[in-house]
């Protein structure tokens, strides 16, 4: 009896993923479309191929939305948080939460696109180290579709940091207030050079 509930669990469970591999093949054959319509000044309402609208700001002045390049940041995030969610629930992980933080530099001369990107993880939870290290390889190097397309013309870089505390570096220790200045020195650099890029 229990030999054909166990071979009853295990057939469901390749049904299952036979449907989802079948969901993402046919999702990923067919050509999405998405539409941008002009609403004044740089302004642009969005609508995705699910039917979401979304507003754009291409204006860092009048910053009323997001700008495009903003928005492919966000996405780089929230695809590969969904990568790691999906992972360690699978690896059977206890997670609490998770926040991604991307940041980036841009070229300096047209296109400017992104030519380097780093992905700060902070998660809580009951997690093992090597299962969450093995989820965001994972993320980075297979699954994650965005970071794969950014690739072609940025570094991109990842690291953990310890939720509990905002200011510890790898090691555990607590940079002095001279490393804490440098840092947000930088980082205000970063957003002033980039501030009237859309």
């Amino acid at each position: 009896m229990r030999c054909c509930k166990t071979a009853s669990r295990a057939l469901q469970r390749r049904v299952r993923s036979f449907r989802l591999h079948l969901l993402f093949f046919l999702w990923g054959s067919v050509m999405q479309t998405a539409s941008v319509k002009w609403v004044g000044e740089e302004k642009f309402l969005a609508t995705s191929p699910s039917g979401h609208a979304i507003n754009f700001d291409s204006d860092r002045h009048s910053n009323t939305a997001p700008g495009p390049m903003e928005l492919v940041l966000m996405a780089l995030g929230a695809c590969t948080a969904t990568d790691v969610v999906s992972i360690l629930r699978k690896k059977r992980q206890k997670l609490e939460s998770l926040e991604v933080i991307c940041s980036g530099e841009r070229a300096a001369e047209p296109p400017t696109v992104w030519k380097r990107l780093e992905i700060v993880y902070r998660l809580r939870g009951q997690l093992d180290d090597q299962a969450v290290k093995h989820a965001i390889e994972l993320s980075e190097d297979k699954y994650c579709s965005v970071a794969a397309m950014l690739r072609k013309t940025a570094a991109v870089s990842w690291r953990l940091r310890n939720p509990a505390s905002e200011f510890f570096d790898r090691r555990g220790e607590s940079p002095s207030a001279l490393a804490i200045l440098t840092r947000y020195h930088r980082e205000l650099i970063l957003f002033n050079s980039c501030g009237k890029k859309q």
